[in-house]
C-alpha cells in the first residue's frame, strides 16, 4: 500500500527488531527510504521500535497502532499532559453506540458494552443492510432502535459477524448503516461511532456538522513509520 502511494518501502522483520542492532538499522537506512515497516508481537517489541525510531527525531511521522502510541512519550521524553475538560453534552437524551468496524478489538468493547443492564443490543445482519430500505429486515431493525431510543433507553447496534466478510465490504456496510441511522437522530442525544468508514459514512449523510475528534488509532499487527523529505 505504501509503495503504491509511491513511497519507497523498507520492512524489519522480528529478528532485526529484537536483535538489538535496530537503532543503527534504522539510521542507515533511513536517507534510502521514505518508509519503514517495522513487525511487532509483544508490547516489548513495540517499545523497542519507539526508541530505536526515537533517535530519528523531527521527520519522522508516525503511524501504529495505540500500543505504539503509548510507547512514545517516555522513548522521546515528551511531557505529560494536564487533565482533559470534561466536555458536556449540548443535549439530552440515550445515547446510540454504532460498532461499524469489523476489527476484532472492536468487537470484544462491544461484547464487554453488551453485558451491562443499560444498553439495548441490537444486531444487524450484514447481507439485511446491503439488501436496503425496501426490506423487512430493514425496517424492523430501523423500528426496533428508534422505538427503544425513543423510551430513553442507550442502544448499542453492532453488525454481525456470522458470515465471512471481506474488507472490501466495510464501504458498502457503512454507508448501509448509516443510512440505516440517519433517521434516529432525532431520538437520540448522543451518537458514538466506531471506525473510520462509519464516521465517514455518517457524516457524509447527516445534514448536520459533524465535529469529529480521533481519540485513539487501533491497527494490526504491523507497525510502521514515515520519514518526511
Amino acid at each position: 500500500m505504501l509503495e503504491a502511494a509511491g513511497l519507497r518501502t523498507g520492512c524489519v522483520g522480528l529478528e532485526a527488531v529484537r536483535s538489538g542492532q535496530l537503532p543503527a538499522l534504522l539510521q542507515t537506512n533511513a536517507a534510502g527510504y521514505t518508509a519503514m515497516v517495522c513487525d511487532a508481537e509483544t508490547d516489548a517489541d513495540l517499545r523497542l521500535i519507539a526508541e530505536a525510531a526515537g533517535s530519528l527525531r523531527e521527520g519522522a511521522v508516525w503511524a501504529g497502532c495505540a500500543g505504539l502510541a503509548r510507547c512514545l512519550p517516555p522513548a522521546l521524553n515528551l511531557p505529560r499532559s494536564g487533565p482533559r475538560a470534561v466536555v458536556s453534552p449540548s443535549r439530552k437524551g440515550p445515547v446510540l453506540v454504532v460498532v461499524g468496524s469489523l476489527a476484532g478489538l472492536s468487537r470484544r468493547q462491544a461484547a464487554v458494552l453488551s453485558e451491562t443492564n443499560d444498553v439495548v443490543v441490537v444486531t444487524l445482519r450484514p447481507q439485511g443492510l446491503l439488501a436496503g430500505p425496501g426490506t423487512q429486515e430493514w425496517r424492523d431493525g430501523h423500528d426496533l432502535i428508534v422505538t427503544t431510543l425513543t423510551a430513553g433507553r442507550d442502544v448499542l447496534t453492532v453488525v454481525g459477524a456470522e458470515d465471512r466478510l471481506s474488507d472490501a465490504m466495510a464501504p458498502r456496510l457503512s454507508n448501509a448503516l448509516a443510512c440505516l441511522l440517519r433517521p434516529c437522530r432525532a431520538a437520540m442525544g448522543g451518537l458514538v461511532l466506531t471506525g473510520g468508514e462509519t464516521a465517514r459514512a455518517a457524516s457524509n449523510r447527516t445534514d448536520a456538522a459533524l465535529s469529529l475528534k480521533t481519540l485513539a488509532g487501533i491497527r494490526a499487527r504491523n507497525q510502521s513509520f514515515s520519514r518526511t523529505r
